[in-house]
């Protein structure tokens, strides 16, 4: 059995500097199921939120985590 670390991106704080990059991952795949992706992230529930602002890490603004939650997830897949 082989564990693999998922979701260390370079960009992250986190992160692993010699992990994927994020920014490349983008919209990656097939694009006939995108919008799919899109509806299922955004029909899903909440597992964490904070009320102080974050960093996205793509476009470097600052959100409000809940509020801005399905914009994001609907504005990174298309």
């Amino acid at each position: 059995m082989t564990i693999e670390n998922l979701g260390f991106f370079r960009e992250f704080p986190h992160g692993d500097a010699q992990g994927p990059s994020l920014l490349e991952c983008v919209a990656k795949g097939d694009v006939r199921i995108q919008g799919s992706i899109a509806e299922y992230l955004e029909g899903g529930a909440l597992l964490a939120a904070t009320a102080q602002r974050v960093l996205d890490v793509l476009s470097e603004e600052e959100w409000d985590c809940a509020h801005k939650m399905q914009h994001f997830t609907s504005r990174r897949l298309y």
